[in-house]
């Protein structure tokens, strides 16, 4: 008879053998490399979490945890244009768009020659390089593996996704909108995508985070957002899930606030059969402000669950949820 144990060991062990391979040929330097070991561990160590957990009593992954999601193809398909014109918006002169297919970034796709200077939108796997410091001192330091399961896995997986760097007391006046396409095929697949959303002390930045489907089949994305935000710095963030309805989306968004910051979020789930997002929100710094409204549209099957933590470790921070 098969343990509830071996069972679970049988969900993992796909992706515990197809890491060697991946870490091989991410490569990266060594902070990358044990990072990524450490969400592999972690994985290994929990699991998908079941509805025995309190955490996750009312969200069944079932589904997930038993398919078999292959890894999402790089490069731009088809017909990705066509469903960059339904939610790209703005005048074609002025606005700044970073897109990403399949968690990697899609430069001949994006519309970013009038970004402010010293800010940076591009691709994560790049920043690595050309932002050392940065790209060291916030990933993986605010949504660590030990988050949940599926951050622990995305981390494993890490590899592209979305990097913005706003310095200090910059104030980018028109938008940036991240769109992250996520295509579907012949067999189910997976893709573990990343944002990494640092903004330095005094700036002021509005943010767009979009999530879309394309092509036929289903798919799965697994998304890790982390912020961290300087001291008496300004963020009007909103986030749009509207992927296909045989699409899974599980998310973790984890953000950590300095002194006199504020930051507004507006969450919006249309799409997805499964939806699953883990808010985490550290106010670190005293007079740190959050704002966090969510609204959801679905029907039929469809299941939408948001589970926020807000974490207050200094005084004399407000926030307020609706």
């Amino acid at each position: 008879m098969t343990t509830a144990v071996e069972r679970a060991a049988d969900h993992t062990a796909p992706y515990l053998s197809a890491h060697e391979a991946f870490a091989a040929a991410a490569g990266g330097p060594a902070w990358l490399e044990e990072l990524r070991r450490s969400g592999l561990e972690r994985f290994a160590a929990t699991g998908f979490p079941t509805t025995h957990e309190e955490a996750w009593r009312f969200t069944s992954v079932e589904q997930i945890a038993t398919g078999r999601f292959a890894p999402a193809p790089a490069g731009a398909p088809r017909g990705v244009q066509a469903a960059l014109k339904r939610v790209i918006f703005g005048d074609p002169a002025e606005r700044l768009v970073a897109v990403f297919v399949n968690g990697r970034f899609a430069k001949q796709l994006s519309t970013l020659e009038h970004l402010p200077a010293g800010v940076v939108v591009g691709s994560l796997a790049d920043a690595v390089g050309s932002h050392p410091d940065v790209v060291r001192e916030h990933l993986g330091r605010h949504a660590t593996p030990e988050a949940n399961p599926f951050a622990a896995l995305a981390t494993a997986f890490l590899e592209d996704g979305a990097f913005v760097h706003v310095p200090q007391d910059t104030v980018v006046d028109h938008p940036l909108q991240i769109v992250f396409v996520n295509t579907g095929g012949a067999e189910p697949v997976v893709s573990h995508t990343r944002a990494l959303f640092v903004i330095g002390d005094g700036a002021q930045v509005s943010l767009v985070e979009r999530y879309v489907g394309d092509g036929k089949g289903p798919y799965w994305t697994n998304v890790v957002t982390e912020w961290g935000i300087g001291e008496n710095a300004v963020v009007d963030a909103y986030r749009i899930q509207q992927e296909r309805t045989d699409a899974f989306h599980t998310a973790t968004t984890w953000s950590t606030q300095g002194r006199s910051s504020v930051y507004s979020v507006v969450n919006f789930a249309f799409g997805g059969g499964l939806t699953r997002h883990n808010i985490t929100a550290v106010l670190d710094g005293e007079g740190a402000e959050r704002t966090i409204k969510s609204l959801t549209a679905h029907r039929g099957d469809q299941h939408v669950d948001y589970n926020n933590t807000i974490d207050h470790t200094r005084k004399n921070c407000n926030k307020w949820e609706q």
